[in-house]
């Protein structure tokens, strides 16, 4: 998804080079309110947050979703008002009372579709650490997350990557509204695949090196050659440590297909 500031004052329900992706404006669903002064979440809520575009509010709103720490089943989509505030006053499928839960930014259910990760001015997905349900205060935000990150992947989206003795390097722009984050590179026979061939290890590292193997160590390879000439990639990022999917921070971009 490819968000575009139209004016002063985003937000919503889980990347990017200034190419042509689905603008914040006319997203299906989507409506562009007034917006109105924040002043507190009403009386009931279970769960809440803000989210921004580069330091800035939104004009529309967008999705946004819950989940239990852990489990990949959403709990239930809101969607946030112009200014970037949402919130929950119940769920589909009810957590246990007082659980601890995840803010989920899911740009696949904002309008992205299958928009590679090059189309992409936003994180593809961001899961928030654990928060107290019910939240504690409501006149301040849970959890505030701007959503901006031109990753700026190389090699970029649809082309052919450059092999130099055996080795691929992938490098990114790192995601500067993020905190103490480490990065991981993941690639895939397809963009279509649910099984990495490859992974890096989880470090700060913002450029990382490929062996064109399969099943190799997080550090130096050596597993079994990939036995094609395309693959797709994605960075993966964790914050405060913790895993991907795990109960803590974490996110993605989506997909960037190459050749090689």
């Amino acid at each position: 998804m490819k968000l575009v500031r139209i004016a002063a004052g985003l937000a919503g329900a889980g990347m990017v080079v200034a190419l042509v992706g689905c603008p914040l404006t006319g997203l299906p669903g989507s409506s562009t309110p007034t917006p109105t002064p924040f002043t507190a979440f009403p009386a009931g809520t279970l769960l809440d947050g803000m989210f921004t575009f580069q330091g800035k509010s939104p004009t529309q709103t967008l999705n946004v979703d819950a989940k239990v720490p852990g489990s990949s089943g959403r709990l239930g989509q809101t969607q946030t008002n112009s200014d970037g505030d949402f919130f929950w006053t119940s769920f589909t499928n009810a957590p246990s009372p007082a659980s601890p839960l995840q803010i989920v930014w899911d740009d696949s259910e904002n309008g992205a579709g299958n928009t590679q990760a090059a189309d992409q001015n936003t994180m593809a997905l961001w899961v928030s650490d654990p928060l107290t349900s019910p939240p504690a205060a409501l006149t301040t935000p849970q959890v505030t997350q701007d959503l901006y990150w031109v990753a700026n992947a190389q090699p970029a989206n649809a082309t052919q990557a450059t092999v130099n003795s055996g080795l691929i390097t992938f490098s990114f722009t790192p995601n500067t509204n993020l905190s103490n984050v480490q990065y991981q590179v993941s690639v895939f026979k397809s963009a279509s695949s649910n099984t990495a061939c490859w992974s890096s290890k989880l470090a700060p590292n913002t450029s990382v090196q490929w062996d064109q193997t399969c099943g190799g160590s997080t550090t130096t390879g050596g597993g079994t050659a990939i036995g094609q000439s395309s693959f797709a990639w994605q960075i993966k990022f964790v914050e405060n440590g913790g895993s991907f999917g795990g109960s803590n921070a974490y996110g993605s971009t989506k997909f960037i297909s190459n050749t090689f």
